[in-house]
């Protein structure tokens, strides 16, 4: 009977383990040299073996104690887990087995080591009783507890989880979290809260997933991540380099890297705040920051090649950039959207959709193009509002684009310009404007216009402007508009100078300048005249106070209307003229009296309405056929009079018609 023992035990069978058990259990059975092996269709097979065992009956389940055992579990698909402990405990009815004392589990590419584990058979799991070591795919893990999913190939990690070693792509890798996952495919999963390192990143995330590729591995972060890649790898053969210092922060990353383990494919997303992309400062290449709900950035040879950001952007430039107060939109494009309201940031730029590509250092901006309410921001007050922007980092130059119902606007505290198209050189502080180009130069400009005042606004229409900036010079091209209060030029070319005080223009040049009326006596009448004169070109110089028509010059003032090759008109105080003189083929006429003189030289003094006519000789006609010559000739507005002076060399002579004779 069960009870009942006819012949003593041999001590020689199991007593290491009757030893250890010291009356604590009443054997039943002992062996040297066990095994059990059973077989499932549908679960594969596990075969155990000791070197010593003692069997006995515990709460109706018979259980074999063993000594320096080995399980050896085969699933279905013929993949193969075995277990090496000093002590294990089986229960044949429940088929668990409980191992401890130092155990080793291996197979398929995977081990796990600990001080004690319980098998489970109806799920080919080992769970362990406390700390564990895990290896896989070249990967060591540490942890307070963890679990070997034999069928899965795949080893759960819990409790300050440590996980160290160099991944397929041979970069050095570290990581903690609370969980983590291993598989024998070279997967890693992590949550709770993860660091990851390698030799050339950092990143932070709620959980993460790597997993291997034909060609590298991919990885993919969640929840409040952030990624800072210090360095990359140069392909193989090439010369170490710095690399792409970048920072990146959002809700979701991708990551490819190749099979060098420099990255190729990085996908960056958050809605609310938006997403963050900082591109460090190295040498003369300034700190540049992206922010967007999403980023599709690609790599070549590990450095930053392009950059898309196909939900709007917002991006920064500068020497020092701002910590962000996480905006919640685009559209604002203002300092305090893109980060603290003392920003540093020399250059902002914000758009509905944007592309960039970077030369091959992966730092230095080659091109990028901007899509969809485009606002640069260049310092402190100067702006660009576009539909369309392209930026070319090589040149340093920026083109913006209008629609027909929208035209690119430029703003600055002294000039704002409307166009079709907006190209802006940075290094040459140049701006062109072309296509219905309308332009008002503020108070502070330092221009006026002929007949103008200081400190008024001064307008332009054009086909093509251009401002240089270091010049302080415009140039103004195609059927040319500019007025000043009442006082308007027209022009094919027009080129404006701040710096020498002088405006020119050029090509059937039309001006009407307001002008106000003196006395004889110099003061001021309150009358305001107007003076038109037109020619081939016009300068105006504001030093000299002096206005130069040339080639066929023309006059208009009052009644007086005065021809000629070069007339010069002096400018007084007041916006007053004091004279003006005309020079070559000169042909004077007073339309009120229709008076008409001919001449080389004639001086309209508009105080005293006196046109003084020099010539060898000066000619005067009137209406009816008569004529006047000399060395001078004087006209009065308003009198048929005419004073005439002779000189050594010419003569007077006077041709009079009588009255009713032909």
């Amino acid at each position: 009977r069960p009870s009942v023992r006819t012949v003593p035990p041999r001590n020689d069978v199991a007593p290491t383990l009757v030893e250890e058990a010291k009356g604590e259990l009443k054997d039943r059975v002992r062996f040297r040299g066990f095994a059990y092996e059973e077989t499932r269709p549908d679960e594969g097979t596990y075969v155990l073996k000791a070197d010593e065992a003692i069997g006995f009956r515990e709460d109706g389940n018979q259980v074999f104690r063993l000594k320096d055992a080995d399980l050896e579990s085969t699933n279905t698909r013929k993949e193969r887990v075995t277990l090496t402990a000093p002590r294990a405990e089986f229960s044949q009815t429940s088929r668990k087995i409980r191992v401890e004392g130092g155990v080793r589990i291996q197979g398929e590419g995977i081990s796990l080591t600990g001080a004690a584990f319980r098998y489970l058979p109806d799920t080919r799991s080992f769970v362990s009783e406390g700390p564990v070591s895990a290896f896989a795919a070249g990967l060591t893990g540490r942890a307070r507890s963890g679990r070997l999913e034999s069928e899965a190939g795949v080893v759960h990690l819990e409790g300050e989880v440590r996980v160290r070693g160099r991944d397929d792509t041979n970069s050095a890798l570290s990581l903690t979290a609370p969980r983590a996952q291993l598989s024998r495919e070279g997967r890693l999963d992590a949550d709770g809260g993860v660091v990851l390192k390698t030799d050339e990143a950092l990143l932070r995330a709620r959980s993460v997933t790597r997993t291997r590729e034909a060609e590298g591995d991919h990885a993919r972060a969640d929840g409040d991540v952030e990624l800072l890649v210090t360095a990359t790898r140069p392909a193989r053969g090439a010369e170490p380099g710095d690399g792409s210092p970048m920072r990146a922060e959002g809700d979701a990353l991708d990551l490819v890297r190749n099979a060098s383990g420099q990255p190729q494919n990085l996908d960056l997303s958050r809605a609310e705040p938006v997403a963050r992309v900082d591109v460090l400062p190295t040498g003369s290449v300034p700190a540049r920051r992206v922010l967007g709900p999403r980023f599709l950035a690609t790599f070549a040879e590990g450095r930053l090649s392009e950059v898309l950001a196909p939900g709007g952007a917002d991006s920064l430039e500068g020497s020092r950039l701002p910590v962000p107060v996480k905006p919640k939109s685009l559209g604002s494009g203002s300092a305090s959207a893109a980060g603290s309201s003392t920003s540093t940031a020399s250059r902002q730029l914000v758009a509905g959709s944007a592309r960039l590509q970077f030369l091959e250092d992966g730092r230095s901006l080659d091109l990028a193009v901007f899509e969809g309410g485009v606002r640069l921001r260049d310092g402190e007050s100067r702006t660009l509002l576009a539909s369309r922007g392209t930026v070319r980092g090589r040149e340093d130059s920026a083109v913006f684009e209008g629609t027909e119902a929208e035209a690119a606007r430029f703003e600055d505290p002294k000039a704002s310009i409307r166009a079709r198209v907006l190209t802006y050189q940075r290094k040459l502080d140049q701006l062109d404007a072309s296509g219905d180009v309308k332009a008002v130069f503020r108070d502070g400009s330092g221009r006026t216009l002929p007949g103008g005042k200081s400190g008024e606004p001064f307008n332009s229409n054009s086909a093509t402007l251009r401002f240089m900036g270091p010049e302080k010079k415009a140039i103004l091209t195609g059927n040319v508009k500019v007025w000043q209060n009442d006082s308007v030029l027209r022009c094919a070319t027009l080129t404006l100078d701040d710096a020498a005080k002088e405006l020119h223009a050029e090509g059937e040049v039309q001006a009407s300048l307001r002008r106000r009326k003196n006395g004889p006596n110099g003061k001021p009448t309150g009358i305001i005249e107007t003076i038109t004169a037109s020619g081939n070109s016009l300068t105006h110089q504001e030093t000299r106070k002096v206005i130069r028509v040339e080639g066929k010059a023309v006059l208009l003032s009052g009644p007086w209307k005065l021809n000629a090759d070069i007339a010069d008109i002096k400018l007084g105080p007041e916006d007053s003229v004091q004279y003006a003189e005309s020079r070559g083929n000169v042909v004077l006429e007073d339309q009120t009296t229709r008076r008409r003189g001919e001449g080389q030289k004639a001086i309209w003094r508009p105080e005293q309405d006196l046109v003084t006519l020099d010539g060898t000789p000066a000619t005067a006609f009137d209406g009816i056929g008569n004529r006047v010559t000399g060395a001078q000739l004087r006209f009065k507005q308003g009198q048929s009079r005419i004073d005439v002076e002779s000189s050594t060399e010419t003569g007077i002579e006077v041709i009079a018609r009588p009255p009713g004779k032909t």
